[in-house]
């Protein structure tokens, strides 16, 4: 069950009603909720979407097969040439997102983004490529990039000083639950816990959404 976050889901909201394209960053530490968050935001706006998440140590080589593979599960082409740089993976991104229909906002979701771009591979260049050239001059997609890495994100996408400068038109910090959102997350899994149980769980495990999600509610917490 989805809980709080109502103000992040407001915000990303209010962009879905604005008459342009629009360009978000969101962080915040692993197992936070990030992706639940994206998914809930294109499920309760009925948006198209497509998304991609980055893997862990794996090849530009790899992670490129991996992202041309989940455009094809969603769209028929007639390109068979062998896709092995970001430059022809984006023209494919491209050549789906103009198959859709250009009335519905579209949400672009790029996940993990520093296990996609790894070294040497150009991907953020392609990025801001694919941004200014194509995003940019439509007035129905939501490019969403995500990562747990914050000092990554601080310094390669929000305070880029290259292809990527001045291009974001919102950054969304996500926090780990207050207390308060927390015991709304525990009572929703059926955790029967008393307001002392609720507030010693949480000194231990902090607000991480998957660490209160993964308690047994049959048992108390020592």
């Amino acid at each position: 069950m989805f809980v709080a976050r109502t103000a992040e889901l407001e915000k990303l909201t209010e962009i879905t009603d604005r008459q342009r394209s629009s360009f978000v960053a969101l962080y915040g530490r692993r197992r936070i909720g990030k992706t639940v968050l994206v998914r809930q935001f294109v499920k309760q706006n009925r948006l198209n979407a497509f998304e991609f998440s980055g893997r862990y140590d794996q090849s530009k080589a790899q992670i490129i097969r991996s992202f041309v593979r989940s455009i094809k599960l969603l769209f028929k082409h007639n390109n068979n040439n062998p896709i092995t740089d970001w430059n022809a993976a984006f023209g494919l991104l491209i050549d789906y997102l103009k198959s859709l229909d250009n009335q519905t906002k579209t949400v672009v979701f790029l996940d993990e983004l520093p296990w996609i771009d790894t070294a040497k591979s150009g991907f953020l260049a392609e990025l801001a490529e694919f941004w200014n050239n194509f995003c940019a001059r439509k007035q129905n997609i939501i490019l969403i990039v995500c990562g747990s890495a914050a000092s990554y994100m601080l310094k390669k996408v929000i305070h880029n000083k290259g292809s990527l400068h001045g291009r974001l038109t919102d950054i969304i910090p996500l926090q780990q639950f207050d207390l308060n959102a927390s015991k709304q997350l525990l009572s929703s899994q059926g955790c029967q816990y008393s307001d002392k149980t609720i507030v010693d769980t949480y000194m231990l495990l902090g607000g991480v959404a998957k660490y209160l999600e993964s308690l047994n509610c049959q048992l108390t917490p020592a």
